[in-house]
């Protein structure tokens, strides 16, 4: 009797050390190294941590998708991505088709991979029904990144991270515009949705929200929108981007649709309009050749731009070099020539300067 009383306590303080019982406050990352009001940003776009990515990574280990870019990531003040997928053990698949439902592992494998923030305002996070998502935030509150873009309801949903990083405040807000399915309200849990072709509509959203991040020195719009493999950004993305950074808006990070677009200053801002993907599957294809994004603040000002290019041979990120790395840089140099945007190359990578 007592031994198995003994298993019993054993057992419940095992599942409060998983689950978390107590309320002990989470150690979350920290940026401040000091007061220059200097940073570096670097931004990915859409992470898919399931299907065969996640694959990998039960084959190779959670060091695997991300090792050879991690210094490239840890280098950075603050690092950035769009999760796109569901990670959770509880919950159900919502279709038999595509679904980016993962496992625990590759929890562990983005916190290994030195990024801090993440947007979870996609199509994808509800893959796995509301309890997913909800489990999904249940585990990130518990782990030391930053996150945003779903939640309970609208209120949790829309709340923008703040962070310091030396002497600057920064702050992100997250919104996805790929439909209306699954939008959270004041009472029902799910995505913090934007309609950003209803731009009056949208903007009235959006000034709402930058009155949340108490003037914020760097505002950060995370924007999931726009058609799946489609390099032309449309007329009502430019007129939206261009009215956010007239309301406050400092940088655009738009991602959705899985191959990167061309890139505009507009006001000495940057709209990163589409950053393609950050880590996809195996496919040699444009879904699988993107950027890893840094974004130079200087004296609390964004200075350059500089685009290292990747592609992701079998679930891993890689930085491109040679021939492959001119392909990349030559398709973006054309994308964004419709912009008029001053780039350069400089050492296989991609230099704009902002100022």
């Amino acid at each position: 009797m007592f031994n198995k009383l003994i298993f019993i306590v054993f057992a419940v303080f095992l599942s409060c050390k998983l689950v978390s019982c107590n309320s002990d406050p989470v150690n979350k990352r920290k940026f401040v190294k000091n007061d220059s009001k200097d940073m570096v940003l670097l931004a990915g776009g859409d992470l898919v941590c399931a299907s065969y990515v996640e694959n990998a990574i039960k084959k190779y280990g959670i060091e695997y998708p991300f090792a050879k870019v991690k210094e490239q990531i840890e280098k950075a003040d603050i690092a950035f991505a769009n999760l796109e997928c569901v990670i959770s053990d509880k919950g159900d698949f919502r279709s038999k088709k595509i679904n980016y439902g993962a496992s625990l592992i590759s929890l562990d494998s983005i916190l290994y991979s030195g990024i801090d923030v993440f947007s979870i305002a996609n199509n994808h996070v509800y893959d796995m029904d509301k309890t997913g998502l909800l489990r999904m935030r249940e585990l990130l509150d518990r782990s030391p990144v930053f996150y945003g873009g779903s939640g309970k309801d609208l209120n949790e949903a829309s709340e923008p991270v703040q962070v310091e990083v030396n002497g600057l405040k920064i702050a992100f807000l997250f919104y996805n515009s790929t439909g209306s399915n699954f939008c959270a309200d004041k009472k029902t849990a799910g995505i913090n949705c934007l309609p950003f072709e209803n731009k009056e509509k949208a903007l009235k959203t959006l000034k709402s929200d930058v009155k949340k991040t108490n003037k914020a020195d760097i505002i950060i719009l995370s924007v999931h929108w726009g058609p799946n493999y489609n390099t032309n950004t449309s007329s009502a993305q430019m007129e939206f981007a261009h009215a956010a950074i007239e309301n406050g808006v400092d940088i655009i990070l738009g991602h959705s649709a899985h191959i990167f677009h061309g890139n505009e200053i507009f006001n000495n801002k940057p709209i990163i309009y589409d950053m393609g993907d950050f880590l996809i599957n195996d496919d040699d294809d444009w879904d699988s050749r993107s950027f890893l994004y840094n974004i130079y603040i200087s004296d609390g000002k964004i200075s350059q731009l500089e685009l290292v290019p990747v592609y992701m041979p079998n679930s891993q990120i890689r930085v491109a070099e040679g021939i492959l790395a001119d392909e990349i840089i030559s398709r973006f140099i054309g994308l964004s020539d419709r912009f008029k945007t001053p780039v350069k190359t400089e050492n296989g990578k991609i230099i704009i300067d902002v100022q």
